[in-house]
């Protein structure tokens, strides 16, 4: 324990604590005034990470090689992949053999999936309770190729990025686009798109809505909307139209600027995700389960994560965002906890500061 006495004050104010259960700590106003501003520090903090301008791939050609991807690709089977840029951590599982890259769609930035492939990153401290929002873009791919052929995003918590190579089967929903059979013979490719949503391992795919599939179209833009009731264990989403492009700066489609494409009703959370993984959302990442690496038009374009916190009454916390230049996270600094291999969130700084 430290305390510390104002020039002007009779008594010591405890100024920092640690009894390595929590600590506390409290910003001093140095002045020579009479009254003396305290911050606790257990406040809400904000790292900002931004992705250097050198790791944009020159070329939007999915199989160019020699430029950089975020985290590297194609790691050895069943093998730990060490995080890579950003907090990017690559699925080595059997299978899995694309990875992510930036590039560019028109003049914006954004993220580039390739082949079969499944990356995830954390976004936050894990949100255990209450109601969670997270709207991405998503661009259709040109054809579907690969078995079990879809796009989706995938939902974990911090324990399921910890899980190496198998964060793919620690999750608790993904959800996203697929092929109208769920598995597209790569000598005959599938233009028919639709939602598939999925949760756990095992033989738990994915259910594909046939009824949404004349809504979508291939090379075009997307918004998914999802909204997660971890009380209830239900979820629903909407599905927005956003043209030939995602959105450099995006606003919200809360407002009625925009009519949903497709809205889906409550659902409950798949219990095999829940069982594996608990019931908490601090992760995201994408699957993608398309094989052919011919150009861009086969990979998966993303941009524009954003995942709020709130009850539904009192508005939404922003607790997450990353446009693929730059990438924002809110947590709270005593339940936050570092990563030892990257220490993603605060790099300068170990555990508690250490």
């Amino acid at each position: 324990k430290v305390a510390w006495k104002a020039p002007s004050s009779r008594e010591f104010e405890e100024c920092y604590r640690n009894d390595f259960a929590k600590s506390m700590r409290r910003t001093v106003d140095g002045s020579d005034s009479a009254s003396h501003a305290y911050t606790l520090a257990e406040r809400d903090e904000t790292s900002t990470f931004t992705y250097p301008a050198e790791l944009v791939r020159a070329c939007n050609d999915g199989s160019q090689t020699g430029t950089p991807y975020l985290p590297s690709p194609f790691g050895t089977k069943n093998t730990v992949q060490k995080p890579g840029v950003d907090g990017w951590r690559f699925s080595g599982a059997n299978g899995y053999v694309g990875a992510i890259a930036l590039t560019t769609n028109g003049a914006n930035r954004v993220g580039m999936i390739t082949k079969n492939c499944a990356v995830i990153q954390p976004m936050c401290e894990d949100i255990t309770s209450g109601l969670v929002k997270i709207e991405w873009d998503m661009r259709m791919p040109k054809a579907w190729y690969g078995n079990y052929a879809r796009s989706s995003i995938i939902l974990t918590s911090n324990a399921g990025y910890d899980k190496e190579y198998e964060f793919v089967n620690y999750r608790l929903l993904s959800l996203g686009f697929g092929s109208s059979s769920g598995a597209a013979a790569k000598t005959t490719p599938v233009t028919t798109y639709s939602i598939m949503n999925s949760s756990g391992a095992g033989s738990v795919v994915g259910s594909y809505n046939s009824d949404w599939a004349s809504y979508f179209s291939a090379l075009k833009w997307y918004r998914l909307q999802l909204f997660i009731d971890l009380d209830a264990k239900q979820y629903w989403f909407n599905v927005y139209n956003v043209g030939n492009a995602a959105p450099a700066t995006p606003d919200s489609f809360d407002t009625d600027t925009a009519a949903a494409l497709v809205s889906s009703d409550k659902v409950e959370l798949y219990a095999s995700g829940v069982a594996r993984d608990g019931l908490a959302v601090g992760a995201c990442g994408f699957l993608s389960w398309n094989g052919s690496d011919v150009d861009v038009d086969y990979a998966l374009l993303v941009d524009n994560i954003r995942c709020w916190k709130g009850d539904g009454n009192d508005g939404w916390d922003l607790v997450f965002k990353n446009d693929f230049s730059t990438t924002t996270r809110k947590f709270r600094r005593r339940s936050l906890s570092l990563r030892k291999e990257t220490y993603v969130d605060r790099p300068e700084y170990g555990e508690d500061g250490w």
